[in-house]
C-alpha cells in the first residue's frame, strides 16, 4: 500500500515536466560541438606549435653537433 502510494507521487512529479523537444536537443547538441570544435583547434594549434619549436630546437642541436 505505501508502495502504491509513493508511486502515484511519482506520477503527479512527472506530469508537470515538460518533454524537450527534437529541435531543442539538436540546437543543444549543435552549441555543443561548436564548443567542442573550437576547443579541439585551440588544442590542433599549441600540438603545430610545439611540434614546430621541438624541430628547431633539434635543428639547432644538430648544427652544434
Amino acid at each position: 500500500m505505501d508502495t502504491k502510494c509513493e508511486e502515484e507521487a511519482l506520477d503527479e512529479f512527472h506530469t508537470d515536466e515538460e518533454p524537450e523537444s527534437k529541435t531543442g536537443q539538436k540546437e543543444d547538441m549543435k552549441h555543443y560541438l561548436t564548443k567542442l570544435n573550437s576547443r579541439i583547434d585551440i588544442l590542433v594549434e599549441a600540438l603545430k606549435e610545439a611540434d614546430s619549436m621541438i624541430a628547431k630546437q633539434t635543428d639547432q642541436q644538430t648544427i652544434m653537433e
